[in-house]
């Protein structure tokens, strides 16, 4: 079948940027005397937005997480994150040329558990904001992925651009498996990208492929 609309997600998929989203956790959680190795960040915490990758740490830590205190986490790691992007800022290897091409042929979102201003900076840099129509973030949404809500509120957005996109003529571009569950609950045809994870762990995907180079190439696409 033919897509009318392609839905992607951000961090691990348009910009190469879990280490230092993963970096910057550890650095928020340190005056919590709370450490976070880095492979719970890749086998648990992947996908999670902010809010969520936090309350779940507090959880599995065994302490209990105030509000308050959950504000001054997402905000110290948001500031630490700005910092690290403005010294490495690296898109995924064919990643602009893909949405450049597919711009004209579909309608364009993004639906993201990373904060407006991070994602906004991002396209700045790559020169990429006016690629999409519609920009779905964690400020948008209470919950995060494996919650289909912001590919809902990203589906509702889009419907009053093009009356014809439906949950069945969007295709997410997913690199977690939060992604994937999320947009599938959605009604949504999901494309895993192995940015993150193995081909073999991707059997609920609709579309596997290795790079946007494979992709764009893709006849469903067309």
């Amino acid at each position: 079948m033919s897509f009318r609309a392609l839905i992607f997600d951000f961090n691990g998929l348009i910009i190469d940027d879990e280490p230092i989203h993963c970096l910057c956790a550890q650095k928020a959680l340190e005056p919590h005397e709370i450490t976070l190795a880095d492979r719970d960040y890749w086998e648990i915490y992947l996908g999670f937005d902010d809010k969520g990758l936090f309350e779940q740490i507090f959880k599995r830590s065994g302490k209990k997480l105030q509000p308050k205190i959950l504000k001054e986490l997402i905000d110290a790691k948001h500031k630490a994150y700005l910092h690290e992007l403005e010294k490495n800022c690296r898109f995924f290897p064919g990643v602009v040329a893909f949405i450049g091409k597919m711009k004209p042929r579909h309608r364009m979102a993004i639906v993201s558990g990373a904060l407006r201003s991070e994602i906004d900076l991002v396209l700045t840099k790559g020169k990429l904001g006016k690629s999409f129509d519609v920009i779905v973030s964690a400020d948008d949404t209470r919950h995060g992925k494996p919650d289909p809500e912001g590919f809902m509120i990203g589906l509702a957005k889009l419907k009053k651009i093009d009356p014809e996109v439906r949950p069945e003529n969007c295709l997410v571009l997913e690199d977690s498996h939060a992604g994937i569950e999320a947009a599938k609950r959605a009604g949504m045809k999901t494309c895993a990208l192995t940015h993150t994870y193995p081909k073999d762990q991707f059997g609920d995907a609709d579309i596997v492929v290795s790079s946007f180079e494979e992709l764009i190439s893709d006849p469903r696409l067309t």
